[in-house]
């Protein structure tokens, strides 16, 4: 399961305000190999595609992708540090 905190889901309720186009209302969640580092979170505005699991939490759409979903598989909170820091291109 994947869960937003109340700082990070007003954040992100705040950048979905702010988008152009009012159908993109998914919060996609990824998880990509970022070498000598480790994984790194990926978070983007997105719609559905065919393959994803889809979570609600505090009326966001979150989506993960099923490359990601097996590094999903405890539940995790996604901070409001970590949507600042994706918030800019």
């Amino acid at each position: 399961m994947v869960t937003l905190t109340d700082k990070a889901a007003t954040k992100v309720k705040e950048l979905m305000n702010g988008q152009s186009e009012a159908g993109t209302a998914s919060l996609r969640v990824a998880v990509r190999g970022g070498g000598c580092s480790g994984f790194q979170y990926a978070l983007a505005f997105d719609e559905q595609r065919e393959g994803d699991e889809i979570f609600e939490h505090q009326d966001i759409r979150l989506i993960v992708d099923s490359e990601s979903m097996p590094f999903w598989t405890a539940p995790r909170s996604i901070t409001s540090r970590a949507c600042r820091a994706r918030a800019s291109p």
